[in-house]
Parts: structure tokens; sequence; C-alpha cells
């Protein structure tokens, strides 16, 4: 009996001890998995910031280290609202609740940008040439993107605020967006009202760049973003009303007589917006000249009205492009347009990073140098009848002009993430990694202590054994208890 109760009692003690070290070979195999995976991130961690800086090392920097130094001490200062501002603002703080405070304020600057992509995009496939009808449900799907637009562009910086991720790169990258915006505006009125390829397409699309090209000038000089006669918010429901009256009465309307004036409602559109805009680049040439006349700073003066010419220049040479004697423009109406738009939100870019960074604007742009030759081309064919051609160089310029401004945009965004430490479209947490080291002293550390534990384990069970031995008449066979301390 006592035989059959030690061979049990043996039994039971190589099947707990089988156990235990078969837990200890899983612990110390998966620890070593664990240490190997970390030593692994590490090295693909320390791989990375040698590629990134010798990648910093050879690439062209847009953005000198004094320029990012200055950026990190720039503060935007906004002008007064307007009345219809005050009334949507309260709209504008209640939309900003629904929207997830991991969402970062770039993110939704760049969804206000998709939506008007996409109402332009709609009107250039349905009205290539400006002068066509599109189905009514372009024109209210419009309405819709406008007006998502608008609030999207209200709430990200609300949203900066509320989550504290505000940074200089969220100004750069709501006005660089706004630019561009404002090129898929024009182009969305200019099919809304069918002004078609002819004068007063170019003359839309022009008294929405210059506009807003002023007001960012005159911010570069001083320092505070005004508004208009006209605010961007009223601006954008003029906009809305329009584009929703042709939805509901057909783009027509545009072409009737307003009374007493024997003109076109969409000639009077243009002609409204015409002295609008004077009156606004006026009004900023006479601020920014009387800041500097006040400073007897004639050197800052004659760079400010340089500024402000050469982007009249490109204006002026683009028009004279477009209305040359080969009448490129009846024939390709839409890119001749992009290529005004995408240099005019290349410089709008250029002149804001010169603003914020405080290093010198450009007296003139490589990008612009081909207009010149291009309106010479044109009147050279005019007369001997042989020239490039035009098509080819159009197409060219184009590509040309969207690749220089995505890889300026795209080094300018990266230098200034990288400077500040931050990311562009996701909000960087506090305490968002941990050292590879440190995890894996922690694991050696956790090692080490389930060694020891597993040693102290073996001494108890020698313990065990012993007085198990000494008390061999008392207790023949092995309790729950003892069993569950040798565990």
């Amino acid at each position: 009996m006592r035989s059959e109760q030690e061979s049990l009692r043996a039994k039971m003690e190589a099947l707990v001890d089988e156990q235990i070290d078969k837990g200890r070979r899983y612990v110390d195999e998966h620890i070593d998995k664990v240490v190997n995976k970390v030593r692994k991130a590490k090295k693909m961690v320390l791989e990375w910031k040698v590629h990134q800086r010798m990648h910093a090392m050879t690439r062209t920097r847009f953005v000198t280290h004094r320029g990012l130094e200055h950026l990190r001490n720039y503060s935007y200062a906004s002008g007064s609202y307007g009345q219809l501002d005050k009334v949507m603002n309260h709209y504008w703080n209640w939309l900003v609740t629904f929207v997830p405070e991991s969402v970062a304020p770039n993110v939704l600057t760049m969804c206000s940008l998709l939506h008007m992509a996409l109402a332009a995009s709609l009107f250039w496939y349905y009205c290539p040439r400006m002068d066509t009808a599109a189905p009514s449900w372009v024109y209210f799907v419009a309405v819709y993107c406008v007006f998502a637009y608008q609030s999207f562009d209200a709430i990200d910086g609300k949203q900066a605020r509320r989550t504290g991720s505000s940074s200089p790169l969220g100004q750069l990258f709501d006005h660089g967006c706004d630019a561009l915006g404002t090129f898929l505006v024009s182009t969305v009125v200019c099919s809304v009202i069918q002004t078609g390829p002819t004068w007063q397409t170019v003359g839309v699309a022009a008294l929405h760049y210059v506009p807003f090209w002023t007001a960012n000038w005159e911010e570069s000089h001083t320092h505070v973003f005004r508004f208009g006669m006209l605010g961007v918010t009223e601006a954008q429901y003029l906009i809305m009303s329009m584009i929703g009256l042709s939805g509901v009465y057909g783009p027509q309307i545009w072409h009737e007589m307003v009374p007493y004036l024997n003109v076109q409602w969409r000639t009077a559109v243009v002609g409204f917006t015409l002295a609008g805009a004077i009156y606004q680049v006026l009004e900023s040439m006479w601020i920014v000249t009387s800041k500097y006349r006040e400073n007897n700073d004639s050197v800052g003066l004659r760079i400010a009205l340089w500024q402000q010419a050469q982007f009249l220049i490109v204006i002026a040479l683009g028009m004279a492009w477009m209305f040359s004697p080969t009448a490129l423009f009846y024939e390709y109406p839409r890119l001749m347009l992009s290529v005004m738009g995408l240099l005019f939100s290349y410089l709008v870019s250029r002149l804001i990073i010169s603003s914020v960074t405080n290093m010198r604007f450009p007296s003139w742009h490589a990008l612009a140098t081909p207009l010149p030759l291009f309106v010479i081309n044109s009147f050279v064919r005019h007369v001997n009848g042989w020239a490039f051609c035009e098509r080819v160089l159009l197409k060219w310029y184009v590509g040309i002009i969207a690749v220089v401004y995505v890889h300026y945009v795209y080094n300018v965004v990266f230098e200034i993430c990288d400077y500040l430490d931050i990311y562009c479209f996701s909000i960087k947490p506090v305490l968002h990694t941990v050292d590879a080291d440190v995890i894996e002293t922690m694991l050696g550390v956790e090692h080490e202590q389930q060694q020891g534990d597993s040693s102290d384990d073996d001494d108890d069970d020698d313990d065990d054994d012993s007085e198990s031995s000494e008390a061999h008449e008392t207790t023949p066979m092995p309790t729950r208890r003892s069993l569950r301390r040798r565990r």
C-alpha cells in the first residue's frame, strides 16, 4: 500500500515538474522573440533616420533654417469679421462638435478643397467650353459642394484650437488650399453663367485672382489679414445663390437683359465684380504704401510695389497669350485657365511662405518665364505661318507647372513638419513612441526576475521534498495546497 502511494506521489511530482519546465521554456521563447522584434524595430528606426538625414542633405531646401526659426515664432492675426460671419459662427461652433478630436485640422481643410474640386470636375465634364448647360442636378450638387467647402474651411481653425494643435503649418496649408479653391471657384462661376471662351471668362478669372492675391500681399506687409468691402462669406453665399438660380431656372437666365441697363445679367455680374476688385486693390495698395511712407522705408516700399507689379505682369502676359491671333484660347479654354490658375496658386504659396518665414520673395519666378516667349511665338506664327506648335507647348506647360507646384508644396510641408516635429494630416500625441532600449531593458529585467523566481521555485521544491520525506508517515499523499505551492 505504501509503495503504491509513493509511486503515485512521484508521478504527480514529475507531472508538476514537467509542466513547470514547459512553462519556463514557453516564457523564454516568447521573451526572445519579443526582444528580437524590438531589436529589428530599433534597427529599422535607425535606418529610417539615416535615410531622412541623407535625403535632407542631398535635396534642395525651400525654407532656410533661419526661416524655420522665424516660422516657429510666427502668429497669425486675422481682421474683423463681417456681419454674416458673426451669424454663421453659431452654426460653425455647433458643427465642429461633431468632428472627433482625433481628426487633424488639415484633414478638414483638404476636405473643403476636395468638395470644390468635385464641383469643378462636374462642370468640366458637362460644360467643357463653359458655354453649354449642364444637367440640373449638377447645379444642386455644386451648391452643396460650395457650402461644404465654406463649412470645412471655417471649422478647421476651430478644430485646431479645440485639439490644441494650432501651428503655422495650418495657416500655410489653409491659405494654400484657398488659393487652389479660388481657381476652381472661378471656373465654376464661368460655367454657371456660360461666359464661354470670351473676354468675360478671362475677366471673371482675373477678378478672382487679383483680389485674393492683393489680400495676401497686404497681409504679408501689414501682418493682418483684412477682408475687403465684400467679405469671403458674403461672396460665397452670392455664388451659391447664382448656382441655385441656374439649377432652378436654367443657366439661360444669365443671357437675359437687365432692365433699364440694356446689358446681359452675366455682363452685369462681371461689372459688379470688377468694381469691387478695383476698390479692394486700390485700398490695399493705399494701406501698404501709407505704412512704408510713415516709416520712411523707401526700400521696403519698392519691394512691395514690385511684388504687386510682378503678379499683374504675369496676369497681363497670360491674357495676351489667351487673346493671341492664333485663337488657342477658343480651342482649349480650360487648359488656358489652368495655366493661369496654377501659376496664381504657385505665386500665392510662394508669397505666403516668404511672409511667415521672413524670407525674400523672388524678384522673378522662372516658372513664369515661358509666358512672354509663348506670346511672341503666337504672333510669329500668325505673321510667318511657322512657329512651335502651341498645342504641344500648352499641354507641356500645364504639366510642368503642376509638377513644380506639387513638388514645392510637398517639400515645404515636409520641411516644416520635420522642424516643428508635427504631422500634417494627423495629430501627434505627446507620448507617441517608447524607446526601444527601454523596452529591451524592461524585458530583460522581467526575464531575470522570472529566472530568479524559477530558481526560488526549485529551492522550494527541494525543501518540500525534504519536508515530505520527513513527514512521510503522517502525510502519505500530497495535498492540493502543496501542489499549488510547487506550481
